[in-house]
């Protein structure tokens, strides 16, 4: 997340033209956030502020669809604060791994299941 804010830009950019490839009534974008590890200067805590700027400003704000993403874009390491993440209430989480779909109704989302639970 560079002070230039380039990488906000291309994030931008990249999610409104893939959403342009999909109907306008489309109402979902899945934004992925499993692939994420911190790397040099790129912190859990810049991963979790790109991802909420991805949900929130880009996917709930610009292009007015729901997020659905993996479930570490709710569930992150100790002393992150998920909400930054997650973009808002209506984020649909897929549990696949490690979480039980009980797990994110507990956290206020609605679920799909991708795993054997």
């Amino acid at each position: 997340d560079d002070p230039q804010g380039n990488t906000r830009t291309i994030l931008r950019s990249l999610f409104k033209a893939t959403a342009a490839a999909f109907a306008a009534d489309e109402p979902w974008i899945h934004v992925g956030a499993d692939e994420t590890s911190p790397v040099g200067r790129c912190s859990v805590h810049n991963i979790a502020a790109l991802e909420g700027f991805v949900t929130g400003d880009v996917v709930n704000s610009d292009l007015k669809r729901t997020v659905v993403g993996w479930e570490e874009l709710l569930f992150k390491p100790p002393g992150v604060d998920a909400r930054t993440a997650v973009g808002n209430q209506d984020t649909i989480i897929v549990a696949w791994f490690q979480k039980m779909p009980q797990d994110v109704v507990d956290q206020g989302h609605r679920v799909i299941v991708a795993n054997a639970a």
